[in-house]
């Protein structure tokens, strides 16, 4: 299969927390053709003033989008960065060879949005794979105040969850929250964060394949 990852968030290799590189290397190394999409901050790769850096890691394309994103940013300068990277993703896949799936990862949940248009545009299949409850993290930690904005952060959330084909949750708490306010509760599935690379790959490629099976039937 040609699968796309996308996330804006990436952390640097040996961090310890560098998940979607190895899942993306364990694809490979089943046969798949792994495109992982992301942002350039948090990566141990300088683009300097390159708008998009490509680079082969031990068989995975990682593709780095230049933009800028820190934890000391303003909200506004926070959104801005969701939206431009959204963007980009949008512009950068709609000229790269069609999937055959895209694993969407949220947080940032204002990325799917792009995303979900190019589901219909590429008649794609989309995994939302879902790390933290968005807006329900932001708003608990008192980063996100705006009733305007948390509004439109849950119809975003209902939208992504409605429209998504499969969706992964990172801890069964996750996974409840998904599922209550969502009729097919049968596609959330569970991937909790800490697994050893074997077991992180054997789950997200079952997730996967039960998927294109599915929509085989179908």
């Amino acid at each position: 299969m040609r699968i796309y990852i996308i996330s804006q968030y990436l952390n640097s290799a040996g961090s310890g927390e560098d998940r979607l590189r190895q899942l993306g290397q364990g694809l490979v190394e089943r046969g798949h053709e792994v495109t992982l999409i992301t942002g350039v901050s948090g990566s141990d790769f300088e683009l300097e003033k390159k708008k998009i850096g490509l680079y082969r890691d031990n068989g995975l394309t990682m593709m780095l989008l230049n933009v800028p994103y820190h934890g000391r940013m303003k909200s506004w300068q926070k959104l801005l960065a969701y939206v431009r990277f959204g963007r980009m993703v949008e512009e950068q896949v709609k000229n790269m060879p069609g999937p055959d799936l895209i694993l969407a990862v949220t947080p940032p949940l204002n990325t799917i949005m792009p995303i979900l248009k190019l589901k219909k545009d590429k008649q794609v299949p989309i995994v939302v794979d879902v790390r933290e409850l968005w807006p329900d993290a932001p708003v608990q930690r008192g980063t996100l105040k705006n009733r305007f904005l948390i509004n439109k952060a849950r119809q975003m959330e209902e939208k992504a969850y409605r429209e998504a084909d499969r969706i992964i949750a990172g801890g069964s708490g996750i996974a409840a929250a998904v599922k209550e306010n969502l009729a097919e509760k049968d596609k959330v599935y569970t991937i909790p964060d800490g697994l050893e690379q074997r077991e992180l790959v054997t789950s997200y490629n079952t997730v996967f394949k039960d998927l294109i099976e599915g929509l085989k039937d179908s």
